[in-house]
């Protein structure tokens, strides 16, 4: 009977091994490996190694499958790219359990991630045959532009738990909602299926590193990801991962150095569960090393940080932290580098100084602002056009400027202007 029994699990387990499956397309051959069915015509892998939409017909619906019988105490995690502003005609979704061998069809029952439609939003739906209903309501907005990197992950725990969470643009993972529902509990396949409307969003759908795994608990404690001093009196902070809303309420479990001591009050933040907001009585002391220290802050599977800290400085600009230390007023003809007009610039003080809303100047005309970058003690940038900022960043760390002002080759002033429009350096030549 032992032996019986053992054999059993023996069977199980490899049953249970042999539903996992991770995709990296390295192969470059999607139709083995786990072998994928469908449209196959509709895709390619590219030089990537991605899995890239290859369907040039406007108003259709395609797809991809391969057998998956995960469906109970599971994590699906995969990365995906789309080039587009998702609309109701354009979207992508990513069927963790289908019955079916188009996940899509009417036939089908299971669950799918919508990426995109009307709001924007990342959601967990179930699909019921030919209807659908959406369980997870992710973040509106949160694809309202033109351009993202998204990886996904989401996890199916004990008690039919279901936990949905994104990282978008490389940024922290955020959750977007938890739910239970146990309607089906049996799978068949795994998928993608993309809805496109016209030529202008051909060949834009981008897929990898797909994962397919048994579920296991989380038990990494947060840490702090980044501290932003928003104001004056005030820091937000960036945990690796959604916060506890009780544990991180409590002033007491923050301190800050140099004599600050701890905030009078600690609020999460009411649209992002990772970022936690402080408010000081006094004003922070400027331009001077200070450090965070935080402890009993805990994530929402109850996994409690002991105790963590940052280095931070609340950064004031001064005249000549910052230099214009190089300038390409003529790039022809070119010598190994684009043939296009660029500048320097080279942070010489011993702060990280934060650039956003920093703009170039020449006699009265400004350029565009520049993004939110942090340009590190003794670290350099490129500034440029926009234009001209993909060929460049082959070279240096760059960043384009709409705006950026032509540089004549007989001479110029070009000056360097703070968020708040102080002239931190200008150089004439």
């Amino acid at each position: 009977m032992l032996r019986i029994l053992l054999l059993l699990l023996i069977v199980l387990a490899s049953l249970r091994s042999e539903a996992q499956f991770t995709e990296t397309f390295s192969d470059t051959d999607f139709t083995q490996n786990p072998a994928w069915q469908g449209d196959t015509s509709a895709w390619v892998v590219n030089a990537n190694g991605e899995l890239q939409s290859n369907h040039t017909t406007a108003n259709a619906r395609f797809y991809l499958s391969t057998a998956s019988t995960m469906a109970r105490e599971a994590e699906w995690q995969w990365t995906s790219r789309l080039l587009f502003n998702p609309s109701s005609a354009n979207y992508v979704d990513v069927h963790l359990l289908s019955t079916a061998p188009d996940p899509g069809h009417d036939s089908s029952n299971g669950y799918f991630v919508r990426i995109g439609q009307t709001d924007d939003d990342i959601c967990l739906y179930r699909k019921d045959g030919s209807g659908i209903v959406k369980i997870i309501d992710g973040t509106n907005g949160l694809l309202n532009g033109s351009s993202h990197e998204i990886r996904v992950s989401v996890s199916r725990g004990p008690n039919h738990l279901w936990t949905l969470r994104r990282s978008h643009n490389r940024g922290a993972w955020r959750d977007e909602g938890s739910t239970t529902d146990s309607t089906y509990t049996v799978s068949a396949y795994f998928g993608i299926s993309v809805q496109q409307s016209t030529a202008s969003f051909f060949q834009k759908h981008f897929f990898d590193d797909i994962s397919v795994q048994s579920w296991v608990r989380d038990s990494i404690a947060p840490t702090i990801r980044e501290v932003i001093v928003p104001s004056p009196m005030a820091l937000s902070i960036r945990f690796s991962e959604s916060i506890d809303s009780v544990s991180s309420s409590v002033p007491a479990r923050y301190r800050v150095t140099n004599g600050v001591g701890y905030p009078i009050t600690a609020r999460p933040d009411s649209t992002d569960p990772s970022v936690v907001h402080l408010q000081f009585a006094d004003t922070l002391p400027a331009r001077t090393a200070l450090t965070l220290h935080t402890l009993q802050i805990s994530d929402l599977q109850g996994n409690v940080m002991d105790a963590d800290s940052a280095s931070f400085t609340r950064y004031i600009p001064r005249r000549f932290d910052v230099l214009i230390t190089e300038i390409m007023p003529d790039p022809s003809p070119a010598v190994g580098l684009p043939e296009t007009e660029w500048l320097e610039i080279r942070n010489v003080s011993p702060f990280v100084i934060p650039l956003s809303g920093w703009r170039l100047g020449k006699t009265g005309a400004f350029s565009g602002t520049l993004p939110a970058l942090n340009l590190a003690p003794d670290s350099a940038l490129v500034l440029c056009s926009v234009s001209a900022a993909p060929g460049l960043s082959a070279f240096a760390a760059t960043a384009g400027l709409s705006s950026f002002p032509s540089l004549s080759n007989e001479g110029d002033l070009i000056s360097l202007h703070a968020a708040d429009g102080q002239t931190i350096h200008a150089l004439a030549y």
